[in-house]
């Protein structure tokens, strides 16, 4: 690869090769950003790790830097490239605060009433509540407490998930998933031999340029089809999310984690809580 080496590599013998102590500091932001899907939280924990002062945007660089999956040894697996593309899509959909906040329901819970996204805010001492800020009805909704909310969205999520999977033949996602990768393969390894086409001059620069611009073009493509896909092992996953007290066990950043991992949004009517919780999953 022309150019200087990507963080985590040294050019040595003729090639690009790990260096660990660099490389230690981007798997462990990889680590954290696949555990939490947040981008800010991550650099923040190597910047505290390692004493370092890198920026969000050079974290941005590394989750799509393509050095990072295709190299020899890569950093980051192929499974965890396509955990890492679906974090980024769904955190597409979020306001960048909502997308970093800790809180498991931030961005998530829209009120059915006023159609508005409900924000997490806090009172003194420690109370936690769901209210809607531009909420355009008078009166406003009522705010929501988070913690009762949160329970009795964890409870309709124990209930309705089972039977949301139960809806998705495993076998059909597998092989879609092998031929998204069959076919992402396929044109990653035409686009290396463009090079080589052009210096033998069976190529030319505009017809060389045309063509790799359409490969790029549709490895996108491929890439984001694939990242929209469910995780490999949903099944066992499902089986754990559907247990009330593995929810409860998990930390506030976890919830949250596996939150955004399934569902694409809630919505509620505040006076009518549990009845009106509806979850509109990925899959």
């Amino acid at each position: 690869m022309p150019g200087r080496a990507p963080y985590g590599y040294r050019y040595r013998d003729g090639g690009y090769q790990l260096y660990p102590e660099a490389a230690m500091v981007v798997r462990a932001f990889f680590d954290h950003f696949l555990l939490y899907g947040s981008l800010g939280s991550a650099v923040r924990h190597i910047n505290r790790r390692f004493h370092c002062t890198f920026a969000v945007s050079t974290g941005r660089r590394w989750l799509t830097h393509p050095w990072y999956r295709r190299s020899e040894p890569p950093l980051l697996r192929g499974d965890e490239a396509a955990q890492v593309d679906r974090w980024l899509r769904r955190n597409r959909a979020f306001a960048p605060r909502a997308a970093s906040a800790p809180r498991a329901l931030s961005g998530l819970v829209r009120c059915r009433v006023c159609t508005q996204t409900l924000r997490v805010a806090s009172a003194p001492p420690k109370y936690l509540y769901l209210r809607c800020y531009q909420c355009p009805r008078s009166p406003k909704c009522a705010a929501l407490d988070y913690t009762k909310t949160l329970n009795a969205i964890i409870q309709r999520i124990t209930l309705d998930l089972p039977q949301s999977f139960s809806r998705i033949d495993p076998g059909s996602l597998i092989n879609l998933r092998s031929r998204l990768d069959q076919s992402i393969a396929q044109k990653e390894s035409v686009l290396l031999q463009i090079p080589k086409l052009l210096a033998q001059d069976i190529l030319d620069l505009p017809t060389a340029d045309q063509r790799q611009g359409t490969l790029r073009q549709e490895l996108s493509v491929l890439m984001a089809q694939r990242a929209a896909l469910p995780p490999v092992n949903l099944e066992s996953i499902t089986q754990n999310l559907s247990i009330p007290q593995f929810w409860h066990d998990l930390s506030e950043p976890e919830r949250r984690s596996y939150l955004r991992e399934f569902l694409r949004g809630i919505t509620l009517d505040p006076q009518h809580i549990p009845q009106s919780i509806s979850l509109q999953f990925f899959f």
